[in-house]
C-alpha cells in the first residue's frame, strides 16, 4: 500500500548554516513519501547560490527564491499553494527535527476522528548549551483551551487541502500569524490533538536575527486580539492580554517567560492569583 505523500515547507533568508542543518534534518525523515520546498524570501545572491546547490543534491527538494523578501508568512503560502503533498507541515530555517517526526504524525492520524491537526512537544535549546524539555503529555486541544493560550507552538501537520480552505496564513498580522492560524483550522475543522513526543527542536541560542523583535510581537498580538475579540469572553481576553505583556515585557519576565512555554499550566490559576 502506498503511503500518503507528506510536503515539509522551509522558508528560509540569509541564514545558511541554519538553514543547512534545519533542511538535512528535513532529509533524514525515516519516511520515505516526502515533498520539501525550499522558499528562499530574498537572501543575497551569494546565500542564494549556496542555498540552491544544497537544495539540488537531494531529489525531494524543491527550491524556489522570491527576488524580493516577501515575508515569512508570504513566503509559507506560496509553498503551500505550490505543494503536492496530502498533508503538510513547516519548519522554520533555524529549527530542526528528529527523524521520526513525519513517520510519527503520518501513523498517528486517525482515521475516522474529525481533527484539524497534530502537533508535538518541543525541544527548546538555550544559550549555554542548555536544552529544556516542553510539555510531554499528549492532549485533545479544543478550540475553546486555544483561546486561552497556544498550546500548540509553531508547527502543525495537516491536511493541505485543510490550509488552503482556510487560505493559509494572514499576512496582514505582523506576528502570531501560526496562532492565528491554529485558531480558525480548530474553529474550521475540531480540535487538535498533540501527541507526548518531542520531536522538534527550537534554538534560541544563536545570534542570528529573529524573524519578530518585541516590538512587531507586541503589535502582532494585538492585531490578534482585534481580529478574534468578538469570538472571545472577558475572560478569554484577559489571558491574551496578559501573555502580551509577557511577550512585550521580556527582560522583565524572562525566566517567568521561559518556564511558561516549557510549561504548560492554567492561565486563569495565574489571573486568580493576581486579582484580574
Amino acid at each position: 500500500m502506498a503511503q500518503p505523500l507528506v510536503t515539509i515547507f522551509i522558508p528560509t533568508k540569509n541564514r545558511f548554516d541554519l538553514f543547512q542543518r534545519a533542511l538535512l534534518s528535513a532529509v533524514g525523515q525515516d519516511y520515505p513519501a516526502l515533498e520539501i520546498i525550499v522558499i528562499d524570501d530574498g537572501s543575497t545572491e551569494a546565500i542564494a547560490q549556496k542555498n540552491e546547490k544544497l537544495c539540488q543534491e537531494f531529489a525531494v527538494v524543491k527550491y524556489v527564491r522570491n527576488q524580493q523578501s516577501c515575508g515569512a508568512s508570504a513566503a509559507r503560502n506560496r509553498a503551500i499553494a505550490l505543494a503536492s503533498g496530502e498533508y503538510i507541515t513547516g519548519l522554520d530555517d533555524d529549527d530542526e527535527f528528529e527523524k521520526e517526526r513525519i513517520s510519527q504524525f503520518v501513523h498517528a492520524w486517525p482515521d475516522s476522528s474529525a481533527i484539524s491537526y497534530l502537533c508535538s512537544c518541543y525541544v527548546f535549546h538555550l544559550k549555554g548549551g542548555r536544552a529544556k524539555r516542553g510539555v510531554r503529555r499528549g492532549k485533545v486541544i479544543s478550540y475553546s483551551s486555544l483561546k486561552l493560550k497556544n498550546e500548540v507552538g509553531n508547527q502543525i501537520f495537516t491536511k493541505t487541502s485543510f490550509l488552503r480552505q482556510v487560505k493559509g496564513y494572514d499576512e496582514s498580522l505582523v506576528a502570531c500569524q501560526d496562532y492565528d492560524l491554529w485558531l480558525r483550522m480548530s474553529k474550521s475543522f475540531g480540535p487538535a490533538i498533540r501527541l507526548p513526543y518531542t520531536s522538534y527542536h527550537i534554538h534560541t541560542e544563536h545570534e542570528a536575527p529573529r524573524i519578530s523583535n518585541i516590538a512587531q510581537r507586541e503589535k502582532g498580538h494585538q492585531q490578534l486580539i482585534d481580529k478574534h475579540a468578538a469570538e472571545w469572553t472577558t475572560a478569554e481576553l484577559k489571558c491574551q492580554y496578559f501573555y502580551k505583556a509577557l511577550l512585550c515585557e521580556e527582560r522583565r519576565f524572562s525566566k517567568l517567560w521561559r518556564w511558561l512555554n516549557i510549561h504548560t499550566i492554567p492561565v486563569y490559576i495565574l489571573y486568580k492569583i493576581r486579582n484580574l
